[in-house]
């Protein structure tokens, strides 16, 4: 042991392994059987799959690199590998089903979801941030449960805030990447930080005004190239542009942003 038991807190893969042997010991079947049974097929996470046995379904390519090298395809770790620490491979539809699911509270009794979420606190009285395999504490007042994964090129960002009805869901293809991270974070500061978001106003009023007026050129065949980046450029050929006129210009000027363009 790296420490006596409640003295301190440390994440562990493995401590999730041996709750799926537990599982298994306690049904009498398989960890991915018993998930299917009790959760996944009641829910109707139906693309959620095994990794270990279904890793062929997976349609996205996680990505890698070797020190400041350029990202390289990951290669999924070996068979056997993946059980309860990282079995479950999903898209954000089948994430945010499960959330809508915690939030809701629909798969557990009452107790079990207070128990479930709930800080463990150390014989000190410290707390760490953790319930029964989910992360527990506060955004800006908001109760919040999160976790988070990183394996085979993949990371993923998910966050609850049950009090409020919302979650926020975030899967990126880069391994060892705090994009994910990041991302939610911006998202959730969006959402309920009302002091960052009257700033972002006046950010996004500009980004809208350019974004207008590039849009009204294009009905013109006009395009200011010293606004895009040589991507963009490269993809405003005069095909492009061309077609932008005659399909957008007799649609006039675009309206409020709080209206259709219909």
């Amino acid at each position: 042991m790296d420490f006596q038991s409640d003295t301190k807190h440390e994440y562990s893969n493995t401590n999730f392994v041996i709750a799926g042997l537990i599982v298994q010991k306690a049904s009498g079947q398989s960890f991915w059987s018993f998930l299917k049974a009790k959760i996944l097929d009641p829910l109707g996470m139906n693309d959620t799959i095994d990794l270990d046995s279904q890793r062929k379904l997976v349609e996205p390519t996680g990505y890698m690199r070797f020190a400041f090298g350029p990202p390289r395809p990951a290669a999924l770790e070996g068979p056997g590998w993946y059980f309860a620490d990282g079995e479950m491979a999903m898209p954000v539809k089948d994430l945010l089903t499960w959330n809508i699911s915690l939030i809701n509270q629909t798969v557990l009794k009452p107790e079990s979801y207070l128990e479930l979420e709930t800080e463990h606190r150390l014989k000190n009285g410290q707390g760490t941030g953790y319930g029964i395999g989910i992360g527990v504490g506060q955004w800006r007042g908001h109760r919040m449960l999160s976790h988070g994964g990183e394996i085979g090129g993949f990371v993923a960002s998910n966050v609850v805030l049950p009090d409020d009805k919302a979650a926020v869901a975030v899967l990126t293809n880069e391994e060892a990447s705090s994009a994910a991270g990041s991302i939610s974070r911006e998202v959730l500061t969006v959402l309920f930080d009302q002091s960052a978001s009257a700033g972002r106003s006046s950010e996004t009023a500009k980004a809208e005004s350019v974004a207008k007026a590039v849009l009204a050129g294009l009905q013109q065949s006009k395009l200011d190239r010293t606004l895009l980046t040589s991507n963009c450029n490269y993809y405003f050929t005069d095909q492009a542009i061309a077609d932008y006129r005659t399909s957008l210009e007799k649609l006039g000027a675009p309206p409020a942003s709080n209206s259709k363009w219909n």
